[in-house]
């Protein structure tokens, strides 16, 4: 957080508007059918909930406006005449209908809406909203409220969280209790907590002319950084001797004890489009670039370089085999050549081995267009191949050839052993999960196949697009628990196909809603 020069009342006292969840009704939080009893069920545009494994059985009637989440036998639910609220398996409100937005975090329910400070404030009437939290344990009893223009919750793992109203902050633990308070200080900010950590923008007197401090809740000096300026969001400690930093911007640094900036990371190379993540740090091997040479290597969590940063590309760590391309430049009268280089495929594992594999190449791009990094799915390797046609040559005998424009979707062992091709008539495919993979054919309609490539839910359903400019993406479902959301239709399917829904599609009300 960052703070004006000139003490003003809307310096401290506008709120974070930037904090509310954008399109919340549309979003979902995909449950998980070995955890919870009860399935969401939707007919015409109201949800209610039928038991799981028995679309028929309903345990409560259709009557709510949106499900966010389903959690053990409770589900977050939007009433058609309130808000959000925490509903138990027969319906009873544990936590009310009052919020804006509820969800989870960790192990509490946060619940907020946008309200107006206390009037013994007495604030401007333009500087007099504020952001009114509730925050409730797993069967819906309040743990405290806070009022605050800025916040950040029991994010990343942190049992601690943090509020700011005004000028002044609160730490509170996530039973409820307030374990610290202290007003702000423009030579010694307040940036956020990591890893239960409170971490401090301080002016000094070295060469970078601050610092970056971490304390416990008891006022210890957790570490010092003397590197100012890097506009960080949170500092975590990996292990003895490193750390990871989170930069605004979305890219992520490291450095050891002493500050040491390391010369890798992960960078977006951009501008104000992408945010960062604390649960990037929750990897124990994170796949880097070398700031100097741009080639990519593996780190592991006591910064360790594991695989050396001699790689073309390394796409992230599936399964613990990161997918990636060396590139080998040839030495010609002892200078590299400039052209001529030799690509290699290969897999690299979280010890640096490399393996080269029996597999056509993989399709990037439709990788990316389902928003997968390239590897083995439930043991399944997807590829596009060149499928074999056969013709009869001059002489009337059966001849074998490819053509460019016939492809097909495959899978492969980890041996290299084709799994299994699948017809011509999918034009779509996705990653198997739990021994099925999503399937669309070229009239675009969805199902699952299994790994014979049989249809076990026939293709009757829709693919549907998310996100927004300049990054629209499918949203492809996939098997937890048992369970598909399949967002045309806003509802659920189980592996034996049967809907959890009264079968018509729901077309969001606007394009490339969440």
């Amino acid at each position: 957080m960052s703070l004006a020069q000139n003490d003003t009342i809307d310096q401290y006292y506008q709120i974070n508007f930037n904090l509310d969840i954008e399109r919340f009704e549309r979003e979902h939080d995909p449950l998980n059918g070995k955890t919870v009893k009860m399935i969401p069920f939707r007919s015409s545009e109201l949800f209610g909930f039928a038991k799981n494994g028995n679309p028929k059985k309903i345990i409560i009637p259709p009557q709510f406006e949106q499900v966010y989440g389903v959690y053990g036998d409770n589900a977050i639910v939007k009433d058609t005449n309130a808000g959000y609220g925490l509903i138990n398996r027969k319906g009873a409100y544990l936590v009310p209908p009052y919020f804006s937005n509820l969800y989870p975090e960790g192990k509490v329910y946060h619940g907020l809406y946008y309200g107006s400070a206390d009037s013994i404030y007495e604030l401007p009437e333009n500087d007099n909203s504020c952001w009114v939290n509730y925050y409730f344990d797993v069967e819906g009893e309040l743990l405290f409220t806070e009022k605050a223009h800025d916040f950040r919750g029991f994010t990343a793992g942190d049992s601690l969280a943090w509020f700011r109203f005004g000028r002044f902050f609160h730490i509170r633990s996530n039973t409820g209790r307030l374990v610290k308070s202290f007003q702000i200080d423009s030579l010694c900010q307040f940036v956020g907590i990591s890893n239960n950590t409170l971490v401090y923008l301080c002016d000094n007197d070295t060469e970078y002319g601050s610092s970056y401090i971490g304390y416990d809740v008891l006022g210890n000096k957790q570490f010092q950084f003397d590197i100012g300026g890097w506009g960080l969001d949170g500092v975590f400690k990996l292990s003895d001797n490193f750390y990871g930093l989170q930069g605004g911007n979305g890219d992520y640094y490291f450095c050891d004890s002493t500050g040491e900036i390391k010369p890798y990371g992960s960078y977006t190379y951009s501008v104000g489009m992408f945010y960062g993540d604390a649960r990037y740090f929750d990897q124990n091997h994170f796949v880097l670039t070398d700031e100097e040479t741009r080639k990519r290597g593996i780190v592991n969590r006591n910064g360790k370089v594991v695989a050396p940063f001699v790689y073309s590309e390394l796409w992230p760590l599936q399964n613990g085999l990161s997918f990636g391309v060396l590139n080998e430049r040839q030495m010609v009268n002892g200078v590299l050549s400039s052209s001529g280089d030799d690509y290699r495929l290969i897999f690299v594992d979280t010890f640096g081995n490399e393996t080269v594999p029996k597999l056509p190449p993989p399709d990037e791009k439709h990788y990316q267009m389902l928003n997968k990094t390239i590897g083995f799915y439930d043991n399944a390797f997807l590829t596009k191949i060149y499928r074999k046609l056969e013709r009869i040559d001059s002489n009337g005998a059966i001849q074998n050839y490819y053509h460019p424009d016939s492809t097909a979707f495959a899978y492969y062992s980890i041996n290299g052993e084709e799994i299994v091709q699948l017809s011509s008539d999918i034009e779509f495919a996705g990653v198997f999960t739990e021994g099925l993979a999503p399937a669309a054919t070229t009239e675009y309609k969805l199902g699952f196949v299994n790994k014979k490539g049989n249809w076990v839910v026939p293709p009757i359903y829709e693919l549907q697009a998310a996100g927004a400019y300049p990054f629209p993406y499918l949203v492809v479902p996939e098997f937890i628990g048992g369970f598909a959301y399949i967002k045309a239709f806003k509802g659920y399917v189980d592996k034996k196909g049967r809907p959890y829904f009264d079968g018509k599609r729901m077309q969001d009300r606007y394009d490339f809603s969440h």
